[in-house]
């Protein structure tokens, strides 16, 4: 072999070896950026699982306070239809004026309360689904018992309105509050229980961008 070919050879090895080497650090590279874009992908979905995690605890509190401040709403609306009577001697236009009157007060003073709690029932959906249930559980067992009061006040005060109908007694009162109430801890056990883990990484995050979106 002539030193030209020798030549030829020794840098044909060299620019192999030196190919060779280049492909190897562009495919260390290629490595390297492709771990980094999954750990931050993953930081990414952790941060996210945590920040699910304290939004449904934000409005989980929110919906317990406005539960009970809806009963106590309640308590307030029956006492302004008991304390609601028909004077002696009243004509059939009197007593109506007069629940008509007694029927109003009584939904506006309950108006702000009901659209608060449906508010905080539309938040539970959005960022903590599984609780839907127990959330409208509570809020369909007060719409019952404010129909169940406006329907007392007509028959007490307009009793035409409902021929043979009778007022609830105390004891059907008492046992419907008392399921409110015993309504209202099973979404907050319920509310406890999914706060207590962090939500999975996979978890869908729809309702999480859409919140987002409104911070």
């Amino acid at each position: 072999m002539d030193a030209g070919l020798a030549a030829v050879l020794a840098a044909g090895i060299t620019a192999a070896v030196s190919l060779a080497a280049v492909w190897g650090g562009f495919l260390v590279a290629r490595l390297n950026v492709k771990a980094m874009r999954q750990q931050i992908q993953d930081q990414a979905a952790t941060e996210h699982a945590h920040w699910l995690r304290d939004r449904r605890a934000d409005a989980c509190l929110r919906y317990i306070e406005q539960g009970t401040a809806t009963l106590l709403a309640l308590d307030a609306a029956e006492e302004t239809a008991d304390a609601a009577a028909v004077p002696s001697g009243a004509t059939m236009p009197q007593r109506h004026d007069l629940h008509g009157q007694t029927r109003d007060r009584l939904y506006n003073d309950l108006t702000g309360a009901m659209a608060a709690l449906d508010t905080a029932v539309s938040e539970i959906r959005l960022v903590a689904p599984a609780l839907v249930d127990a959330a409208k559980g509570f809020q369909v067992e007060v719409q019952d018992y404010v129909r169940a009061i406006a329907r007392d006040l007509s028959i007490r005060m307009v009793p035409e309105s409902r021929p043979g109908a009778e007022p609830l007694d105390g004891e059907v009162w008492e046992e419907s509050r008392r399921q409110m109430e015993a309504t209202l801890r099973h979404f907050t056990d319920s509310a406890a229980t999914l706060l207590a883990t962090v939500p999975t990484v996979h978890e869908p995050r729809t309702a999480a961008r859409t919140l987002g979106g409104r911070r």
